[in-house]
């Protein structure tokens, strides 16, 4: 038998290469590429008829043949502006440029003699007589070819994962294709003038089946690896079919002593598979007018799970969306596992929400060291197991290949084949945990795509379950909750009676000994000494209210924010001496002894705000003085160490509880001995003290053995020479 038989076989394989592509869901990419693989069909079959002539001449063949060069040609050329992705906007002018050219071409092809002018036919092998245009047409194809295939460079540098993979294996089989092509077809008749060789260049194609079906197969191209999975066992019977008819009609033929046309045989092969092809179209298509005539229902996965997605909206249980979820996409897709890991909002960890097949262990692996949660979040798409091997080979650092490499070990481990984000409000709140098919067939893209609806529908329904359920609650704790405040706002107006009466009895006491000092001396009844003591006695109360009035008003100042320190050297011991000055009259009114001793050695200088320092002191030594009975003591001091000057106030007094320790430094509250000692105190002064020291990075502590044990406050300040 003749090997350009073979011819027709590759022929054969492009044309159901072409159907398997728009076997699935139709679109502009896979209609390019059907076409281009259509029209290298019909060219190859009709180089086998150029050689052996049916109907028409070997001379009408070759033009036929040229003809659907320049149509595939085309379409190879359209398939590289948009595969893999369609752009929004296709550059229009370079398919004008060549469908302008190859209407030029056409003409000269079948209009004139100046292309091709004769075929010459001996010992069963043709030679074209090729004329001067063919020339330019070898020119045309070889710029268009090459322009094709910067196309597939370019698209390859852009892209990555499995993309980037099946760009290569297209990039790959063309180059395979048509260089052999071009030296057979334009080289060799244009340089040394020998066309005989045509019949080989078909052959030529076989390196891009090979390497489309390898990319099919392992990169998922087209989309069609699901179909060519089902349909390889379909093929492979329906090749053995008709090669058990071309053997049996041989077989006859020769027991009759016959020899069949070899034509008739192939024709009568290819009539009987496209019989066959056409038997499973015409059964569906009797078999859906069968259902609709008897008003059967016939509902896909897709179809079931649009349902689903109907049923979760309606819903605000969120249990019931959850497990409609997990059963009914394992059922309708014929799952081994499902499973959904939600977020919890208080504790922001993800737990196992409902399982199925899945081991509950085996599902908190996933998520035990946040990579895939990150991951997740930051790409919000699907992760397909089969695409992780492709993700560490396009991983730029080390660390993230690592942590890829244990996700495909784990997910392989638990038998879990793809992650669903579930984004609520662009965060991951959750994930949805598939396995392998029960059928073991690939999850393709228009099941992703199905899927990432889904899931997008769920997260809004997860979103409102969980708005209803937090309704729910206030409603059921709403009295509660007021009660809460109102009890808040009540301690709150106890609070403030309080402090407008500690106020207005400090601010008394003061303006009460200037009116008296004022009114001896106008009326003339005190004498030179009396005088002299009144005057000490109105200087003090005047420092007193001084105490007062800055404390409200620094209140005021920390109250929200925190103010502008003006951070300067200072010489700390000069700024504590200044404000122990204010107190001996103070001290000496409440016949309390005020002690200062100075350092053993010289304090260094640090980085502080000398008058809110100042200030702070002045509280501190403020409060020991009133909380120290008559006869007691205060001592103030000061030291360095490690780094570090602590300035100490010691005193005699009232002590302290644990209670008092609890509340010491907060607004508004005063010990509990307070309250038989007749304090002149608003209760700022230690909350003052203490947002002046946390302002100047240090601490105030107070320590007391316990109630009638005196205290001790220290004020620890770090010491920095520059800020």
């Amino acid at each position: 038998m003749d090997i350009k038989f073979l011819i027709l076989v590759i022929a054969s394989l492009h044309f159901l290469l072409g159907i398997l592509v728009l076997s699935r869901r139709r679109d502009h990419i896979k209609l390019s590429f059907a076409v281009f693989v259509w029209f290298t069909a019909l060219w190859s079959a009709s180089l086998y008829f150029y050689e052996h002539p049916l109907v028409f001449s070997s001379l009408a063949w070759i033009k036929i043949v040229y003809f659907f060069v320049i149509v595939l040609i085309g379409s190879l050329f359209y398939f590289s502006f948009v595969f893999p992705v369609k752009p929004e906007k296709t550059s229009k002018w370079p398919l004008t440029l060549y469908s302008g050219l190859g209407l030029v071409f056409v003409y000269l092809l079948f209009g004139t003699k100046q292309w091709v002018w004769g075929v010459v036919c001996q010992f069963n092998q043709c030679e074209t007589l090729l004329g001067p245009v063919y020339v330019w047409f070898g020119i045309l194809c070889a710029i268009f070819i090459v322009w094709t295939l910067v196309n597939f460079v370019q698209k390859y540098r852009n892209n990555k994962g499995i993309q980037r993979m099946q760009l290569m294996y297209l990039f790959l089989g063309l180059a395979l294709t048509v260089v052999p092509v071009l030296f057979v077809d334009v080289l060799l008749p244009v340089v040394f003038n020998n066309s005989s060789y045509f019949w080989l260049s078909p052959f030529s194609p076989l390196a891009m089946i090979i390497c489309l079906a390898y990319a099919i197969t392992r990169y998922r191209l087209m989309d069609i690896r699901l179909v060519l999975k089902k349909s390889g066992v379909f093929l492979l019977a329906l090749i053995i079919v008709v090669g058990l008819t071309i053997f049996a009609i041989w077989l006859m033929a020769y027991l009759m002593n016959y020899r069949p046309n070899p034509i008739l045989m192939v024709g009568g092969a290819i009539a009987m598979a496209i019989i066959i092809l056409l038997f499973i179209p015409l059964r569906s298509f009797l078999q859906k007018l069968a259902d609709k005539l008897l008003f059967r229902k016939i509902t896909s996965y897709q179809k079931a799970l649009k349902e689903l997605s109907d049923k979760i909206v309606a819903t605000i249980d969120l249990d019931k969306i959850v497990n409609s979820i997990v059963e009914t996409t394992k059922n309708t897709m014929g799952l081994e596992r499902a499973g959904v890991l939600l977020r919890d909002e208080a504790t922001g960890q993800y737990k196992i929400q409902k399982i199925i097949g899945f081991k509950e262990e085996n599902g908190i692996s996933l998520v035990r060291d946040n990579f895939l949660t990150e991951h997740l979040q930051k790409t919000r798409r699907p992760l397909v197991y089969e695409e992780l091997k492709l993700m560490m080979r396009d991983a730029q650092d080390e660390p993230t290949k690592q942590a890829l490499l244990n996700l495909r070990d784990n997910m392989k481990r638990i038998e879990a084949v793809l992650c669903l984000p579930l984004m609520i409000k662009d965060k991951l709140e959750g994930i949805v945990v598939l396995g392998r098919k029960l059928s073991e067939d690939a999850y393709s893209r228009e099941d992703l795509e199905v899927l990432e609806i889904l899931i997008n529908q769920t997260s809004i329904a997860i979103e409102n379950a969980r708005l209803y359920d937090q309704v729910k609650d206030l409603s059921e704790n709403l009295q509660e909750k007021v009660d809460e405040q109102t009890k808040s706002l009540k301690e709150l107006l106890a609070m403030k009676t309080e402090f407008l009466n500690t106020v207005s009895h400090q601010l008394r006491t003061p303006t009460t000994i200037f009116r008296s000092m004022l009114s001896m001396i106008t009326e003339g009844d005190i004498s030179g000494k009396q005088k002299e003591e009144w005057i000490k006695d109105s200087y003090g109360a005047a420092n007193r209210l001084l105490i007062v009035i800055e404390g409200i008003l620094e209140a005021n100042t920390f109250e929200g924010r925190t103010p502008s320190f003006d951070f300067k050297l200072i010489d700390l011991e000069q700024v504590l001496q200044e404000a122990v000055k204010i107190f001996p009259n103070i001290a000496q009114r409440k016949g309390v002894m005020l002690e200062y001793q100075k350092p053993e050695q010289k304090l260094p200088q640090i980085m502080a705000d000398a008058r809110w320092l100042k200030s702070a002191f002045v509280k501190v030594i403020d409060n020991a003085i009133w909380y120290t009975r008559k006869n007691g003591k205060v001592v103030v001091k000061c030291q360095s160490s490690n780094n570090k000057v602590q300035i100490i106030v010691q005193d005699t007094g009232i002590g302290l509880t644990q209670d008092d320790k609890k509340i010491l430094f907060q607004k508004f509250q005063r010990g509990r001995g307070s309250l038989g000692m007749n304090v002149n105190s608003s209760g700022l002064g230690l909350y003052i003290a203490k947002r002046i020291v946390q302002g100047h990075s240090g601490e105030i502590t107070a320590e007391s053995e316990g109630e009638d044990k005196g205290s001790v406050f220290m004020i620890t300040l770090p010491i920095m020479q520059e800020i």
